[in-house]
């Protein structure tokens, strides 16, 4: 793709979010609109999720399709596994021994 191909490209991007941000009113609206757009803006297409942290956990605002779902879900499900097993191991190191017995 060369230059001119690109900012024309660009351009129709900026377009269509512009676009979205001013005529779509509900937020969650909005973002599973983004994700829709960043998915066909690639070739070949893509899925695509937005996700946010909330009290240290992950959670899927949107997605561009079911794929997207499912892949946020699984990386979701390892993200709080990973939790869950690190607070596992800081409860069972209990605390440190400074003096010997």
């Amino acid at each position: 793709m060369g230059a001119d191909e690109m900012t024309v490209a660009t351009d129709g991007i900026l377009t269509a979010f512009q676009t979205l941000l001013v005529s779509t009113p509900k937020v969650e609206d909005f973002l599973a609109e983004v994700a829709g757009l960043a998915a066909n803006v690639v070739v070949p297409r893509a899925s695509c999720g937005i996700t946010t942290h909330y009290n240290g956990k992950p959670r899927t605002i949107a997605t561009s399709d079911r794929r997207a779902a499912l892949a946020d879900e699984h990386q979701t499900d390892r993200a709080q596994t990973r939790h869950r097993r690190d607070q596992h191991d800081q409860i069972s190191a209990g605390p440190a021994r400074i003096f010997p017995r």
